[in-house]
């Protein structure tokens, strides 16, 4: 007999294992899959901006990152004693104005460096549910305790959750080619909102990440489409798509001066025979053009590659696991047991089988050191202690990377 329902899960085509860079991006529940990659060594980057709660947070320092929009004294506010950004987290927040802003702008310089490199980077979008400050007119990624009335509520659309995702993976894109992403949805319920309100923001969140993979899978993708629909919070310094285009428009508009004058070269001859110097060397900015543009159409190409998976966290709480016992004490957040299950479901989907061997080995070694003899000093504790190192220094070996401090 069958006590429950169980949700299929393929195994992901691009599969991580001990050689992949991972960034995790999103909601509360990033950290709880970020904690157990991190204690099985693997490489990855967890929330370096903290917690964000919806698409348009993480669009927004994606977006200042790759175009290296840093933060200046305009950026910053002060309230409670300390200084905020609306754009981060309020685990960041400093006391010294100019220390929070030298934080930020080397972690945008990190994160960028993180960008570049990722094999794999995992979303996890919280809620649809956003706070857009009325005399800045942004959405924020974080209030700070600022009262409500300096901001406006509103949900999210799927519409809108598509295209933030969307530009969120072109905009990595452009520097980074060959990342795969995984898009998943928080199973914590933000019952502040309400419990209907909850079910509609995490019903938009999980068209909105579908609406997203059809497009960015589909081959016959209309870039005109989401063009005209984009209502992104990237500002008009930072945003990505914008300066594709414009990069293109300016390609174009150099190509048609250039023809322009080699189309006159012959009258210019006539004149001064010099020119034909002049002619020779646009047709080498002609030249030098046309690659760039053949270039940003090779971008083009991978930012609709298909590299791009869902994996049903929320889903699986809600389906497999629907019991209170598998929450904590809130009734709002998935307990250890939950998470734990929520873990090893996401090793069968996502991790290659050939992890698994190290996978063993780091978590022994983990169970090792937090390990507390009843004698410290007993001749079998002190040849536990030789064991675990030389199980430490074999690991090492074969990863120079994972160090257990």
């Amino acid at each position: 007999m069958k006590f429950q329902t169980q949700i299929p899960i393929n195994k992901a085509e691009n599969q991580i294992d001990y050689s992949s860079k991972l960034v995790l991006l999103g909601s509360c529940f990033a950290e709880n899959i970020g904690n157990k990659l991190a204690f099985n060594k693997f490489q990855s980057v967890l929330n370096p901006f903290g917690v964000l709660f919806h698409s348009k947070a993480i669009e927004n320092l994606v977006s200042k990152a790759i175009t290296k929009d840093y933060y200046a004294e305009e950026d910053v506010f002060f309230s409670n004693e300390r200084w905020h950004s609306f754009d981060v987290h309020s685990n960041l927040s400093n006391v010294s104005k100019q220390e929070l802003i030298f934080q930020l702008n080397r972690r945008l310089d990190d994160f960028l460096v993180a960008l570049k490199n990722a094999t794999h980077i995992i979303i996890t979008l919280g809620t649809s549910w956003v706070y857009e400050h009325k005399q800045l007119n942004k959405t924020v990624a974080n209030c700070h305790k600022v009262p409500q009335k300096a901001f406006n509520k509103r949900l999210l659309s799927v519409e809108e959750i598509s295209i933030s995702l969307e530009k969120i993976v072109r905009g990595i894109r452009l520097i980074n080619k060959g990342v795969h992403f995984v898009f998943t949805v928080s199973p914590v319920r933000h019952l502040k909102d309400g419990f209907v309100e909850n079910q509609q923001s995490k019903a938009h969140l999980i068209a909105g990440a579908h609406q997203a993979l059809l497009r960015l899978r589909s081959a016959s993708f209309d870039e005109k489409e989401v063009d005209s629909s984009k209502q992104g919070s990237m500002s008009q310094k930072g945003s990505l798509l914008s300066e594709e285009d414009n990069a293109v428009d300016e390609t174009e508009g150099t190509l048609e001066q250039v023809e322009n004058m080699l189309y006159g070269s012959e009258n210019m001859l006539e004149v001064d025979r010099n020119m034909s110097e002049v002619s020779e060397n646009m047709m080498e900015v002609s030249e030098n053009m046309m690659e760039v543009s053949e270039n940003m159409m090779e971008v083009n190409e991978n930012m609709l590659s298909g590299d791009e998976t869902y994996f049903p966290a929320y889903e699986i709480l809600m389906d497999e696991l629907r019991d209170y016992r598998f929450y904590k004490e809130d009734m709002i957040h998935p307990n250890s047991i939950a998470i734990e299950y929520i873990w090893e479901r996401f090793i069968e989907s996502q991790i290659s089988e050939k992890a698994y061997g190290t996978m063993g080995m780091v978590e022994t070694i983990q169970k090792g050191l937090n390990h507390k003899p009843f004698n410290p000093k007993s001749e079998l504790h002190q040849k536990f202690l030789k064991s675990l190192e030389e199980k430490k220094k074999a690991l090492k070996n074969l990863y120079s990377f994972i160090d257990f401090g």
